[in-house]
C-alpha cells in the first residue's frame, strides 16, 4: 500500500472516530444530563418495561456517590370508563389519565359515539400521608437529594450507596409502594406505567441496553451513537461499491459525518437513530446483492418504528428485476422481513 492511499485511509478514520468521539463528548455534557426531546417517552417506557420484566437498574451520582430510587404509589389509578359505540358494536374499558369528555366531532360524522364515564371520586390511598413516612425514613439514611412528582404520586430520593439497601428494604415495608431504582422520572402524567406500545419494541430493547450498564443519560444515548459510526462506514462502503471510486466513496462519508439531522438524531436516546441503522445495513446489502439479508435488516427496521418499511419496495422492485427465484424472493422479501419485525410487534402483548 502506497503513502497516499495510507494517507486516505487514514484520515477515513480519523472521520469517523473524529465525529463519534466528539459526539460522545457532546452527549455526556452537563447541558445534555437530562431529558431531551422524545426521550421523556421512550426512556421511561423502556425503565417500565425493565421494571416489569425484574431487571434492576442503577443511577449513581458521581458528586454525592448516592443511588436514585423512584417510590411511586403501586397500580394503575382508574379515572373512569370510556364506552364506546359503532356499527351496532360496543365495548368498555378504563382510562387512567385526565381526557377530553367530549367525543371528537369527525367520530360523530362517522356514526361513532364515545361516552365518557368518570368515577366519582379517586380510589387512591393518601398518598401525602406515605410520603412523610417515606421522607422520615430517608432522613434517617441521610438523603442528599429529593424531588416530589406533581403529575403522578411518587417522589425520588438519592441515597448514599453504603444506606441504600436498608433505605429500600424499609420503604417496601410501607403497602401500597413499588420502588423502581434508577434516574429520576419526567414530571408527566401517568409516566409511571407507560409502555409507549404504539410503536414496536426493537428501538426500545436497544435503549435499554444501554440502561442495563447504568441508567444515566449517556448509556441512554451510547446505542445510537455507536450506530451513527457504523452508518458512516456502512455509506462509505455503500458508495465505494457503486462507484469504485475512493474520491466518490469520501465525499459519501463525510456527508454521512457532518450531516447534522444525524448528528442531532443519534445525540437523543429516540426511536429515529435506530431507524436509520437499520435502513443503512438495509441498503448496504441490497447493494451487495444480498438479498436474505436485506429482508431481515427491512423486518428489524420496522420493528424499530413502522416507517422503517418505507424501503421495503425497493426491496421487491429489484428482487423482481434481478429475476431471482420465486423461492428466494419468498424468503427475501416475506419471510425474513416477518421474522425481524413479528417478534418485537407481539413484545407488547406479552406486556
Amino acid at each position: 500500500m502506497n503513502l497516499r492511499k495510507k494517507l486516505y485511509f487514514v484520515a477515513v478514520a480519523a472521520i469517523i472516530v473524529g465525529t463519534f468521539w466528539y459526539s460522545y463528548e457532546k452527549a455526556s455534557s452537563s447541558e445534555l444530563y437530562d431529558y431531551i426531546g422524545d426521550e421523556v417517552w421512550y426512556i421511561p417506557a423502556a425503565r417500565n418495561v425493565l421494571h416489569k420484566l425484574g431487571a434492576e437498574l442503577h443511577y449513581v451520582n458521581d458528586t454525592t456517590n448516592s443511588e436514585g430510587v423512584n417510590i411511586i404509589a403501586s397500580g394503575e389509578i382508574i379515572k373512569g370508563h370510556v364506552k364506546v359505540s359503532a356499527f351496532g358494536f360496543e365495548f368498555t374499558r378504563p382510562y387512567t389519565r385526565n381526557v377530553n369528555l367530549q367525543t371528537p366531532a369527525i367520530l360523530s360524522k362517522l356514526g361513532i359515539r364515545v361516552e365518557f364515564i368518570p368515577l366519582n371520586k379517586t380510589p387512591s390511598p393518601d398518598f401525602d400521608e406515605i410520603k412523610f413516612k417515606i421522607e422520615t425514613i430517608a432522613r434517617k439514611y441521610n438523603y442528599t437529594y429529593y424531588k416530589p412528582y406533581s403529575n403522578f404520586d411518587g417522589v425520588y430520593y438519592e441515597i448514599p450507596r453504603e444506606n441504600l439497601k436498608a433505605f429500600i428494604e424499609e420503604v417496601k415495608s410501607i403497602e401500597g409502594v413499588e420502588v423502581v431504582k434508577g434516574f429520576r422520572y419526567p414530571d408527566k402524567e401517568n409516566i409511571q406505567n407507560y409502555l409507549n406500545t404504539e410503536h414496536p419494541f426493537l428501538g426500545k430493547d436497544i435503549i435499554m441496553l444501554g440502561m442495563l450498564i447504568e441508567d444515566k443519560p449517556i448509556f441512554w444515548r451510547l446505542p445510537g451513537l455507536i450506530e451513527h459510526a457504523i452508518i458512516n462506514i456502512l455509506v462509505f462502503l455503500a458508495a465505494y461499491k457503486i462507484s469504485k471510486s475512493y474520491l466518490a466513496a469520501f465525499i459519501a462519508l463525510i456527508f454521512s459525518a457532518f450531516d447534522p439531522l444525524l448528528y442531532a438524531t443519534s445525540l437523543a436516546a429516540m426511536l429515529d437513530i435506530h431507524v436509520a441503522f437499520f435502513t443503512a445495513v438495509f441498503m448496504y446489502f441490497l447493494i451487495s446483492e444480498k438479498y436474505n439479508s436485506s429482508g431481515l435488516s427491512i423486518g428489524l427496521a420496522a420493528a424499530t418504528k413502522l416507517n422503517g418499511a418505507f424501503p421495503y419496495p425497493v426491496l421487491l422492485i429489484k428482487s423482481l428485476r434481478d429475476k431471482i427465484r420465486i423461492r428466494e424472493i419468498l424468503l427475501s422479501a416475506l419471510i425474513l422481513p416477518a421474522l425481524g419485525f413479528l417478534p418485537f410487534s407481539s413484545e407488547s402483548l406479552a406486556l
